[in-house]
């Protein structure tokens, strides 16, 4: 994870991005938006779905995204970081999790991700590749 020193943060919001390295011995494979899971410190899933962007649902058809060896990409994640919504539904994540051929690509995220209340659209995500 690297939040580029806090450029993502202001006015409520807050971000990070992903920073996937190939360290393996062939070229991998990931769809151009990856599903991600979210967890609390028991490792027990949290609620936490993906904003749809206007214009992107049901979305245009994307080729997946190759990472050659060596190479690097990452994925942006954006969030309303504060109780900033009357009656907001606020929860703190303490890991995202990336379901990968070889499996499951874990990091800690201890991050507050707010809502509105009776929502459950936490985050806004970037093509993979394109921060």
């Amino acid at each position: 994870m690297d939040d580029h020193n806090g450029l993502y943060n202001g006015m409520s919001q807050s971000g990070t991005s992903l920073v996937l390295h190939n360290t393996g011995k062939r070229a991998c494979m990931l769809p151009p938006l990856p599903v991600l899971h979210f967890s609390d410190a028991a490792r027990q899933p949290v609620t936490a779905e993906r904003r749809t962007v206007r214009g992107m649902h049901p979305g245009p058809v994307l080729p997946p995204v190759i990472v050659p060896v060596g190479g690097e990409l990452q994925i942006l994640l954006r969030w309303v970081a504060s109780d900033t919504f009357d009656g907001s539904n606020c929860i703190r994540p303490a890991f995202v999790s990336l379901s990968l051929d070889g499996g499951m690509l874990t990091v800690p995220f201890d991050r507050q991700m707010c809502a509105a209340k009776g929502q459950t659209g936490y985050y806004s995500q970037s093509l993979t590749g394109t921060p």
